[in-house]
């Protein structure tokens, strides 16, 4: 396996896990990957671009009217280490409306940029990463968001895991 997930290498193997899936997994897992329709999308996702551009930012997907109902995005699994003091960006309600414009993608820790291109280069539009799509600082939100990891989980299109962040 390549060490470097923005290998051509790497996107080749991921490419072959999802056609295999597409093939031969589709009664063993809980959505269909084919299928153009999801029951659930989480309320918000990071847009991190399309054809036109690569602008990174932060999107309420849970209005219907705004992504229809065939929005596929790739979920980021990854190792929470408590014991380091968390450096990165996180979603605060000071930074929902910032980032509903733009995001710094180099601030961000190298894991969460492999996966921003990784999703580009599935040519897909959407991510989500929990300390990037839930308010840190909103006890509300958290536990609303929680509640719907097992949701988020088995609707992404993909999950891709980390080790580190």
């Amino acid at each position: 396996i390549p060490t470097y997930t923005g290998s051509a290498a790497c996107l080749k193997l991921v490419e072959s896990w999802i056609t295999d899936c597409q093939a031969t997994h589709i009664t063993h897992c809980s959505g269909d990957i084919n299928q153009d329709t999801q029951t659930f999308i989480p309320t918000r996702l990071l847009f991190v671009g399309d054809r036109i551009s690569s602008l990174l930012r932060l999107e309420d997907a849970s209005i219907p009217s705004s992504h229809g109902a065939d929005v596929k995005y790739i979920a980021l699994n990854y190792c929470h280490n408590e014991n380091v003091p968390t450096t990165h960006q996180k979603l605060t309600l000071d930074k929902k409306d910032e980032w509903k414009h733009h995001m710094n993608e180099k601030g961000l820790p190298l894991a969460f940029q492999h996966a921003i291109h990784l999703t580009r280069q599935l040519e897909l539009n959407y991510l989500w990463i929990d300390s990037l799509c839930i308010i840190q600082d909103s006890l509300e939100d958290r536990d609303h968001e929680s509640r719907n990891l097992g949701n988020i989980y088995s609707n992404a299109y993909c999950t891709i895991s980390a080790d580190s962040a």
